[in-house]
Order: C-alpha cells, then sequence, then structure tokens
C-alpha cells in the first residue's frame, strides 16, 4: 500500500513513521508549496532514530489550490492509482557537491575568526590607550559585532545551511538570523560613534544624529525582542507550505538595513562636502574611517539584495546554497570594516604625537 501526506509539517518523521507502523511500503509526501522537493529528507527532528524510516519516501509539490491538484482525487474512498518513477533529488546532488560548501566554509570561518581577533585587539587598545569606558560605544560596538561572528561560526563550523545533515532544522534557521540584532545593534551605534569622532576633530558634519539616540535604543531593543520572537515561533510552530516566520524575518532586516543603509549614504556625503571644504586640513583617520563606512554601507546594500533575491530562489537547491552563503560574506565583510573602524581616540593622538616627536629627533 501507497500512501499520501497532504502537506504535513515539517520536519515529518513521525508522521513518516505512523504510515509505516501501519503497514505503508512506500509514502508520498504531498506539499504545497514551489520550488523543487526534495529538501524535506533535510529538515530533521531532535533525537529521531531516522533507521526506522525504511520505506521509499517521495516528496511531491504544487499548489493545493489549482483544480488540477491531485489532492482533489485523494478524498476518494477506493483510492487512486497513482504512478511513480524514481527521479533524482536535486537537493541531495546540490549537497554532495562537498568541497563547494567546504571552501566557502574555510572562508566564512577566517573571516569570523578575524572578526574576533580584530576585537580583541581593539579592546586591549581600547583598555590600554583610551580615557573612555569599556561601557561606551566604541567597546560595545565590538562586543556586538565578536558575538555576532560567534553566532555565525556556529553555523559554519557545524552545518552550513541544512548541507551535512547534522544540526535540526529549528537549530539551522535561528543560526541564519541569531547574528543580525548584533550585527545591525553595531552598525545603529556606529553611527553614535562617527558623529563623535567627527565632533572631536571639529567636523560637526552630522549633529543631528545625536538627537536620536533615545530612538536608536527603542529600535535596537525591538531588533532583540523581533528576533527573540521570531525564533520562538520557528522553534515552536513546525513548517507547513509557506513560512510566515521566515518572511516576516526576511522583511524586517530588510527595513532595518534600508533604514541603516540611507544614514550612511547621507552622513557619508555630508562628510565627503565637509572634508572638500578643509582641504588638507581633515585628518587621515577621518578620511579613512569614511571610506570604512561607505564600504560598510555596501555591505548593507548587497545584504538586502540578496534577503530580496532569496525569496524567489528559496526552494532553488542552488539558489539557497548561493545566496545564503554570500549573505554570510557580506555579514562578515561588513563586521571586519566596522571592527577595524572602532580606534580609541587617544590612539590616534599618541601616533600623531610620537610621528611629531620622531620628526623633532631628526631635524635635531
Amino acid at each position: 500500500m501507497i500512501v499520501a501526506i497532504v502537506d504535513p509539517s515539517a520536519p515529518y518523521q513521525e508522521d513518516l513513521l505512523r504510515e509505516i507502523e501501519a503497514g505503508a511500503r512506500a509514502v508520498v509526501v504531498y506539499r504545497n508549496r514551489p520550488g523543487v522537493p526534495g529538501q524535506g529528507m533535510y529538515y530533521l527532528k531532535q533525537g529521531f532514530d531516522e533507521h526506522r524510516i525504511n520505506v521509499p519516501v517521495v516528496e511531491a509539490f504544487e499548489s493545493l489550490k489549482s483544480p488540477n491538484s491531485l489532492k482533489l482525487h485523494l478524498a476518494s474512498s477506493t483510492g487512486v492509482q497513482v504512478s511513480i518513477w524514481p527521479e533524482e533529488n536535486l537537493w541531495k546532488r546540490a549537497n554532495d557537491v562537498v568541497a563547494f560548501q567546504i571552501v566557502c566554509n574555510v572562508i566564512l570561518s577566517a573571516m569570523q575568526m578575524a572578526i574576533v581577533l580584530i576585537g580583541i585587539v581593539r579592546l586591549e587598545s581600547w583598555f590600554h590607550f583610551s580615557s573612555s569606558s569599556l561601557l561606551s560605544i566604541g567597546p560595545m560596538c565590538i562586543v556586538l559585532e565578536m558575538i555576532s561572528a560567534i553566532l555565525r561560526s556556529a553555523q559554519t563550523f557545524v552545518d552550513p545551511f541544512l548541507t551535512f545533515r547534522t544540526l535540526t532544522t529549528p537549530a539551522s534557521s535561528n543560526l541564519i538570523t541569531a547574528p543580525l540584532p548584533f550585527q545591525f545593534a553595531s552598525g545603529i551605534l556606529l553611527s553614535f560613534y562617527w558623529a563623535e569622532t567627527l565632533n572631536r576633530n571639529k567636523l560637526k558634519t552630522s549633529p543631528f544624529i545625536s538627537e536620536y539616540k533615545r530612538s536608536a535604543v527603542v529600535v535596537i531593543v525591538i531588533l532583540f525582542l523581533g528576533e527573540i520572537i521570531t525564533s520562538a515561533i520557528r522553534s515552536t510552530i513546525p513548517i507547513t507550505g509557506t513560512n510566515i516566520s521566515s518572511y516576516i524575518s526576511q522583511v524586517f532586516y530588510v527595513i532595518v538595513a534600508a533604514v541603516l543603509t540611507v544614514a550612511y549614504a547621507v552622513c557619508a556625503y555630508q562628510t565627503y562636502r565637509r572634508l572638500a571644504a578643509f582641504g588638507e586640513a581633515s585628518s587621515r583617520p577621518i578620511r579613512n574611517l569614511s571610506l570604512r563606512i561607505l564600504l560598510s554601507t555596501i555591505g548593507y546594500l548587497l545584504f538586502i539584495v540578496l534577503v530580496i533575491l532569496l525569496v524567489p530562489f528559496y526552494g532553488s537547491p542552488w539558489g539557497w546554497k548561493l545566496i545564503l552563503n554570500t549573505m554570510f560574506f557580506a555579514e562578515n565583510l561588513t563586521g571586519i570594516l566596522q571592527v577595524y573602524s572602532f580606534i580609541p581616540p587617544d590612539l590616534h593622538k599618541s601616533r600623531r604625537s610620537n610621528s611629531k616627536s620622531s620628526r623633532y629627533i631628526s631635524e635635531l
């Protein structure tokens, strides 16, 4: 007997086991979603012994609202005759290209470790060379970026994007989005750090930023609350045909990234106008800082494009792999640039004074 299960919640190993124990010789999992079928084998349930699934399982996708849908015939008490023929699982074919994911893992993990190491060096500099507290904006942003990189490492070190069938489905999906509130919170605070740096150099190009500190705190709180709520939903509510919680997360983070991109672009434009007016009077650290923030803006733009592209390519094996790996690359690139930007202001003064002393000694 071949049994059809219509649009079960994933992971659906328990549904399969129930039918097998009832005498099914094969199971057709009929899911209401677009894309390429076969990813269901990568949705894992914690503690489930998959050796108990010992019959062929076929996964099929189509719109159940279609007038030609097979679902219209499944209610027949006499059953329905179907033909099943073997077809390669394209998700397995893509994930079996292990070399591709290993290369991506090495690159992504190296970038994440670079963020952590640069962060440690920067925190040590703040501790020794800065009169500011370690609870000031700079060190806080460094710590947030380091946490974000460590969370991404948990994904790339163990089971990147459900490739090796190691992590459970909720754990994997939560590790994709969990780093984002930390990185975006750092990006929001970076705007204020940037404004303070400009003001210390008498380039008051963005005084309006200081007026939005309370709003920024509210946005950061919303970031973390939003991630906690959506992660809890993904962990407790099984995946059906349309994964609403994932779409909500995508829209939410696209909006945040877009707002940050606009804020960075406005600040960068005002800064470059001011720098042009000052000419050589503008300090080199300010120019470097502006360039790094401009590159960070490009990283956020890339993130927005990739999240939008993930919607139509969500059901495509290679689209899924390429977009998520590139998304992590964009996050790591932005993280490296932002962590590197948090140089203690007193260290700049120390370097300039040492430079002047060296020139004075050479003149003598």
